[in-house]
């Protein structure tokens, strides 16, 4: 389940999986596992290939739908969306 926090911490480390490894809090790897990080990750890839256009309106509504039925409430699927903005 992508969470809020999971992606306060994703951003803290913009999105870089190495930065997060070697600075990372223990705490913070408690809380998001490599999988959380992955899928995160993934999604926001996807996310700028739709903002960019480079992605079939299909492909765009199954990212959107994976990403609803991950994120544990609306505003944590704006934040993902707009993550993608900002990394």
């Amino acid at each position: 389940m992508i969470t809020k926090d999971k992606l306060v911490i994703f951003k803290k480390y913009n999105g870089e999986v190495d930065n997060f490894g070697m600075l990372g809090k223990k705490s913070e790897h408690k809380f998001i596992t490599d999988d959380d990080w992955y899928i995160i990750s993934g999604l926001v890839q996807d996310i700028k290939l739709i903002n960019n256009n480079l992605a079939s309106p299909e492909y765009a509504s199954n990212v959107f739908k994976t990403m609803k039925d991950l994120c544990d409430d609306e505003s944590t699927y704006l934040i993902l969306k707009d993550l993608a903005k900002t990394l």
